[in-house]
């Protein structure tokens, strides 16, 4: 990211795990949900994800939508 510079709001952050993409939000970014088991999103201080899906080629498919 350092070396590309792209404007944060336009960066999508990917993870398994709500910590993961609460700090993508607090650092100005997107935060998508891989949800491989179906676990509702729970995130202790309430925050939210932008995305949520099942899997890898599930947001692929979603990309042009973003």
């Amino acid at each position: 990211m350092k070396e590309l510079e792209p404007p944060r709001e336009q960066v999508l952050h990917v993870a398994a795990h709500a910590w993961d993409i609460r700090g993508a939000r607090a650092a100005g970014m997107a935060g998508a949900h891989i949800n491989r088991y179906g676990i509702p999103y729970v995130d202790a201080d309430g925050s939210q994800r932008d995305r949520e899906v099942p899997g890898l080629a599930q947001l692929a498919d979603q990309l042009s939508e973003i």
